[in-house]
């Protein structure tokens, strides 16, 4: 209980400050991030499944980074061992929203993925979550906060990825 409010009112306090950080966004701009743990083969088939977006940026999520951000907060066995979910990223028009799709994800819900958007300060954007097997998708929820870092052309203060991961 202690930490989740210690985690709200870090939020709160963040969320000023972080309100315009993807407002400025380009439209367009197009992210892949891929569990590093996949085949060749299995990143070929997630990149795929997000329509092979051709401008699109590619970036990898280990598993050290998903346990960096989560570890304290989810059980280690849902983090798991390997960084296996992907997700594709696109800025969109202003007040399109946030709108995210999942498949073969297990344990992170849409609205889980939707809140750390959110709470990052991320407006107007689609997600893609996959995975080529059922899995938490614990990859994919730290890959997005990730890959707005570049989307944005910015960094995000470490607590800040805390708090929305």
């Amino acid at each position: 209980m202690k930490k989740a409010v210690v985690l709200l009112l870090s939020f709160l306090l963040m969320l000023s400050s972080m309100a315009a950080v993807f407002a400025d966004a380009v439209t367009g701009k197009e992210v892949i991030t891929l569990g590093r743990d996949l085949s060749e083969e299995k990143k070929q088939q997630m990149i795929e499944s997000f329509g092979n977006p051709g401008n699109a940026e590619i970036i990898e999520v280990t598993n050290e980074e998903e346990h960096r951000y989560l570890d304290g907060l989810l059980d280690p066995k849902v983090i798991g061992t390997r960084a296996i979910s992907s997700a594709y990223i696109r800025t969109e028009e202003q007040d399109f929203g946030i709108k995210v799709e999942t498949n073969n994800i297990t344990w992170v819900t849409t609205a889980m993925y939707e809140q750390a958007l959110s709470t990052a300060g991320v407006k107007d954007v689609s997600v893609q979550i996959n995975a080529p097997f059922p899995v938490s998708g614990t990859a994919a929820l730290t890959g997005i906060i990730k890959a707005f870092e570049i989307a944005g052309d910015i960094t995000i203060d470490e607590d800040r990825k805390k708090v929305a991961n």
